[in-house]
């Protein structure tokens, strides 16, 4: 699945790029990216996204995909106290 989220002015967020780990490798992700990106091209506006640093994968796809890295970000978790959520 993919799709998209945030609509910053002129531009839009490629959003939820997810394959099943059992289809993987396929070209599925690689196809639903290309066309959430046309349908952004199509309006007129250009595509972003993200991901971690550490997901290799998906790094690896945005870039044959004609994507750069702009720039890094770092993030902070914040969880309530007792809060059992962890990081995959």
């Amino acid at each position: 699945m993919a799709g998209e989220r945030l609509h910053p002015a002129g531009w839009t967020e490629v959003s939820a790029v997810c394959t099943d780990p059992a289809r993987r490798g396929r070209g599925y992700a690689a196809g639903l990216v290309a066309a959430v990106v046309g349908g952004i091209a199509a309006r007129g506006e250009r595509a972003v996204l993200h991901t971690g640093a550490d997901n290799a994968r998906a790094v690896g796809l945005y870039e044959h995909l004609g994507f750069a890295v702009r720039t890094t970000v770092d993030f902070a978790l914040v969880t309530q106290p007792g809060s059992s959520f962890t990081l995959p």
